[in-house]
This record gives structure tokens, C-alpha cells and sequence, in this order.
């Protein structure tokens, strides 16, 4: 899942571990990881054909 905010880019990555015990139990586990990339001058700029 990616978004764009403020020119950036944000990448959320969702990792889901589930975790299941001998007495039954489920144990879900969500982790999540925000990687923010910073935005490059030349992304933000039209590319201009000489």
C-alpha cells in the first residue's frame, strides 16, 4: 500500500503473524512498518525535452 503525501512517498507493509498454541489459543499479530521516502527535486519537476 503506498500513498503519496506532501511530495513523498509512504509505504506502509503490513506483516500478519499468527500465532496458534497446543491449548487453542490464536494469537494474531499485526505489524506494521512505515518506510517514508524523502521526495527527489527531479521527481517534482516536468521532465524538459531539449
Amino acid at each position: 500500500t503506498s500513498a503519496t503525501t506532501h511530495g513523498g512517498i509512504v509505504v506502509v507493509v503490513e506483516v500478519v503473524v499468527v500465532v496458534v498454541f497446543a491449548g487453542g489459543d490464536v494469537v494474531v499479530l499485526h505489524l506494521y512498518r512505515i518506510i517514508e521516502l524523502a521526495p527527489r527535486p527531479e521527481q517534482c519537476l516536468p521532465n524538459r525535452q531539449p
